[in-house]
């Protein structure tokens, strides 16, 4: 009985795939694929389509939340909208014990009041120090040829210490940094400042802090590397000075 049970209820599943659950959306969903190049075989677009409407319910409740102040930012459809957990989590490929080992042996800042006071808002991008953002998702790749041509080593700011990262940022430009991008709020993020008490601090994604500012809420402008549909045209926001996601870490500079 129990067996025949878990069939029913795995039939009723199957189905469910072959049944988009609102037909209100067909428009959306096609105008969606076209927008990503998205093609699946016939067998595979109910789950796919089943994926993507539960990220539109979730964004659609998240949002409606956003408006009465419940929260600090807002969440979009984008390209990761037809996959599992599982399929986004694989291309979250900064490992936190491994970047911290390679990091090994690299000096602290040498921080003393020689350095500037730093503005109230800084953005790097106003001063040319920042190349368009990239449609990279995976690995990171790069050329060592090309890091030695331009780069004599590299800098550790002090973990956690997010005055100190704010004001070496301002001394000395963009800072690398890596953050844990597997909540839905980051995946799904589209404008306002990310600020995520559940968001765990163990990193699995590298970024590039260019910048800081304050509204509601002091913040973080971190280039990503995920297009410019993405986010606030390829940009996020993040809360400063909670270590919101565990962008203080391990920040790093090169030395130039």
């Amino acid at each position: 009985m129990q067996v025949k049970l878990i069939l029913m209820a795995l039939c009723a599943v199957v189905s469910s795939f072959k049944q988009p659950l609102s037909t209100e959306l067909d428009g959306v969903w096609e105008e969606w694929k076209t927008q990503h190049g998205k093609q699946y075989a016939k067998v595979d677009e109910g789950f796919r389509r089943m994926i993507w409407e539960t990220n539109q319910g979730l964004i659609h409740q998240h949002n409606l939340e956003a408006e009465i102040g419940k929260h600090t930012f807002t969440l979009g459809m984008n390209q990761f909208g037809d996959m599992t957990d599982k399929e986004y989590n694989t291309l979250l490929t900064v490992n936190a014990a491994e970047e911290e080992k390679s990091l090994d042996g690299i000096p602290l800042s040498k921080w003393n009041s020689s350095l500037s006071a730093a503005p109230e808002t800084w953005d790097w991008r106003q001063y040319g120090y920042v190349t368009p953002v990239k449609n990279q998702v995976g690995p990171c790749k790069y050329q060592n040829a090309t890091k030695e041509a331009w780069c004599k080593g590299f800098n550790r700011v002090p973990s956690l210490d997010e005055k100190v990262f704010r004001d070496t940022l301002y001394e000395v430009g963009p800072i690398a940094v890596s953050v844990n991008a597997r909540h839905p709020s980051f995946k799904l993020y589209k404008d306002g400042v990310l600020y995520q008490p559940d968001c765990s601090t163990r990193t699995n994604h590298a970024v590039l802090a260019v910048g800081y500012g304050s509204s509601y809420l002091d913040y973080w402008i971190v280039k990503n590397s995920w297009g410019t549909g993405w986010g606030r045209d390829g940009y996020i926001l993040i809360a400063r000075g909670y270590n919101q996601c565990g962008i203080a870490n391990r920040p790093v500079y090169p030395i130039m």
